[in-house]
């Protein structure tokens, strides 16, 4: 195991149980890819890409066909352990989540 997965770990026994150590846990493990930020509108000076313009947002529908292209799936089991755990904790995400998996 990494040093950053131990230190995950360290910080989920400490007792700091809060959704966001939990998504960051999970994104450090692949189980959980952040993509895309629908309610933005721009992305942020610093986040200007080396060609010098914004990145360009894509909707949901783009992402999945894009994993189908790239050989990914949605994860049906992590989407189900994940929305009980939003619902309970209130949860409202930025940005759109998407449980994959690989068709390999």
């Amino acid at each position: 195991m990494s040093k950053e997965g131990n230190k995950s770990i360290s910080v989920i026994k400490e007792g700091y149980k809060s959704i966001s150590v939990i998504i960051y846990m999970l994104w450090l493990y692949k189980n959980i890819w952040h993509l895309g930020f629908p309610g933005q509108q721009r992305a942020k000076v610093s986040e200007v890409s080396k060609f010098g313009r914004p990145a360009k947002l894509r909707s949901s529908s783009w992402w999945v066909r894009y994993f189908v292209q790239t050989s990914l799936e949605e994860n049906e089991a992590a989407i189900k352990k994940f929305e009980p755990a939003i619902t309970k904790s209130s949860y409202n995400p930025s940005c759109q989540i998407f449980h994959l998996k690989s068709y390999n």
